[in-house]
């Protein structure tokens, strides 16, 4: 179980940043592929 500290440990190495597009699904599958999020359950459709 995590505690307080752990989880603002965690909070303060985190970065967000925002990105405009016009092509949001593209983005997603961009970075979707690139990342490869561990607990991510949508897969990319191939091209």
């Amino acid at each position: 179980m995590a505690t307080a500290q752990d989880i603002a440990g965690w909070l303060g190495r985190c970065e967000v940043r925002w990105q405009e597009t016009d092509n949001p699904e593209g983005t997603k599958e961009a970075l979707v592929l690139a990342l490869n999020p561990r607990f991510n359950r949508q897969v990319p459709k191939p091209r």
